[in-house]
């Protein structure tokens, strides 16, 4: 049981550092992409000339 309790901290403890890194690396990447993503819906829609 005891074992069961610290793996369960250790668990949180990595959700607890992963999240912020996570929110990170999401807006980085949105931040890279979003131009070629809207380009590339606009040209889909027919918008882009």
């Amino acid at each position: 049981m005891v074992i069961g309790v610290l793996l369960g901290i250790v668990g949180v403890a990595i959700c607890i550092i992963n999240f912020p890194l996570y929110k990170k690396l999401l807006k980085k990447g949105k931040e890279k992409y979003a131009f070629e993503i809207l380009e590339l819906a606009k040209e889909i829609t027919g918008e882009a000339q």
